[in-house]
């Protein structure tokens, strides 16, 4: 019993890593006639990932971790996939950092110093990397992801600056940022939302800061992707997304800037590139197979120089998972989890995914 719990706390300090000390990253949403156009940069140590073909039809049970068993007051949320969806992972399969879904919703997620996530209550309980791919795997508004607080909770983290936001956006060119403040979930929308970008402040302090200084000053990413979405013209689908990818480098932070996505929702294409591998692939969500019946696909994210990548995945295995997980840790916190039976605990994660059953 005191191994499985040493277990279970050290995969919890694993997880809780996750991400959670993310450089920076930006993510802004253009809308309007003729097109609706999600741009992000992911910021980071290491640059490795995955492009993930995740399917509709799937049954699962929320992955569990965390170093204190009052979290887990309650139980796991379990769901059944209703879309499938394409997610950018780096930590391993349904831990995504973003997405978007057959449906045409878009959740992408930044780091926030100040999240506070709910205390146990009632709600079953899901892990904050998983939340995105629970929202991809069964909503196609913003609206229904945020009537989601209802639904479940993310159970809480005991030190600050590990939590994240999220920048939502859907189809009907709704849009919506979600936070979680001491405890509560926060969203922006409709007239609480006048300025669709969101980066490492809240969205309440970024607007502040704003409307009182409307600079464009290197340090403030927030107020330079504003300025530059002003001056977005849509012309051509073509002409656009590379306009948006153009807004992507102005606000990069230079090699730290490892990926740069750009979701045509209006289109169900997603479009990509990575620091290493500058030219821009795509791919069709209109043309991939979502069916649980047929494997799990993915992608190697510097995989192919540049074009249609939709035809290009490859089988899913055990193995990939791992190594992914793997390469990703080392490399972004090889010396934090020295001491922690590092690869042992590492193939529990990559393990996760083999409870998952198609329905």
């Amino acid at each position: 019993m005191k191994g499985r719990i040493a277990v279970l706390i050290a995969l919890s300090m694993v997880l809780l890593f996750v991400q959670t000390n993310a450089w920076s990253c930006t993510a802004f949403n253009l809308e309007g006639k003729g097109y609706n156009l999600f741009g992000k940069n992911y910021e980071w140590p290491c640059e490795n990932g995955m492009v993930f073909i995740n399917k509709r039809g799937l049954s699962k049970v929320a992955m569990r971790a965390s170093n204190n068993k009052n979290d887990l007051q309650g139980h796991p949320i379990r769901w059944t996939s209703r879309y499938g969806s394409i997610t950018f992972n780096q930590y391993g399969r349904e831990l995504p950092t973003g997405g978007m879904n057959e449906a045409g919703l878009v959740v992408e997620n930044m780091s926030l110093p100040s999240t506070s996530y709910p205390r146990p209550d009632s709600r079953p309980f899901i892990h904050r990397s998983q939340w995105i791919q629970y929202q991809l795997d069964n909503h196609k508004t913003v609206a229904q992801v945020i009537g989601s607080d209802t639904e479940l909770r993310i159970f809480p983290t005991h030190k600050r600056g590990m939590g994240y936001h999220y920048l939502v956006s859907d189809t009907s060119g709704d849009c919506a940022v979600i936070e979680f403040i001491d405890g509560k979930m926060v969203v922006y929308s409709d007239s609480r939302l006048p300025l669709k970008a969101l980066a490492n402040d809240t969205y309440e302090e970024s607007l502040k800061v704003w409307k009182e200084n409307r600079s464009i000053s290197y340090y403030n990413r927030f107020n330079r992707t504003i300025q530059h979405m002003g001056e977005f013209k849509y012309q051509t689908q073509d002409s656009s997304v590379k306009s948006v990818f153009h807004i992507l480098s102005l606000v990069s932070q230079g090699d730290y800037t490892k990926w740069s996505i750009v979701y045509d929702i209006k289109n169900s294409k997603i479009f990509y590139r990575t620091r290493s591998n500058p030219g821009i692939r795509y791919l069709d969500l209109n043309k991939l197979d979502f069916s649980c019946r047929t494997p799990v696909r993915i992608l190697n994210i510097n995989d192919v120089n540049k074009g249609d990548v939709t035809e290009r995945f490859n089988l899913y295995s055990f193995d990939r998972n791992k190594n992914l997980i793997m390469e990703s840790f080392m490399r972004s916190y090889k010396e934090a989890f020295h001491d922690f039976g590092f690869q042992q605990l590492l193939e529990k994660i990559a393990k996760y995914p083999d409870t998952i059953r198609c329905q």
